[in-house]
């Protein structure tokens, strides 16, 4: 993501329009799908602890 955002930057010092508008795109749907992945990541882990707790594998 820092590296899509800095060779976007890098786009704007050169006044390439097309190609820092399609990397800054490129960065926001890297964001969003990370996202996604840590709250599914999130959401298993709870889920995981809770099953542990109730076949008493957590103590």
């Amino acid at each position: 993501m820092v590296t899509l955002n800095v060779c976007a930057g890098a786009g704007d010092i050169f006044e390439l329009k097309e190609i820092t508008s399609l990397l800054r795109a490129v960065a926001k749907a890297v964001e969003l799908i990370l996202a996604i992945v840590l709250c599914c990541l999130t959401v298993l882990t709870v889920s995981t602890a809770i099953v542990l707790l109730m076949g008493k594998g957590g103590g």
